[in-house]
């Protein structure tokens, strides 16, 4: 006898600011663009939304709101790491030299 019980979950995020300090560096005929600064400076409004766990979904929904507050710093951390990576791997892109040139 087994039993197995799955669900899903959204996560939702209503306010969110970041801090970047970008430095394109024009030398000759080259440009690089350079990651100065990136930190998540505000983070609220994030919502849970649990279906499928049938009458489990209140408890869940309760267990994971007090879990968000608690760790609210860490979830910043984690979001702020996440976005610096994928910020890393679009800096060396040229469009962003050139969408700089055409402002």
């Amino acid at each position: 006898l087994s039993a197995r019980v799955s669900g899903d979950v959204l996560i939702t995020v209503q306010r969110f600011s970041m801090l970047l300090v970008i430095t394109l560096q024009l030398n000759d005929d080259n440009c690089k663009a350079v990651l100065d600064t990136s930190k998540v400076e505000y983070l609220d409004g994030i919502g849970l939304d649990i279906s499928g766990l049938g009458p489990l979904n209140w408890l869940f929904e309760k267990i994971s709101e007090l879990l968000v507050i608690r760790f609210m710093d860490d979830l910043q951390r984690w979001l702020e790491e996440k976005l610096t990576k994928s910020l890393y791997k679009i800096m060396p892109k040229q469009f962003i030299c050139d969408t700089a040139y055409y402002v």
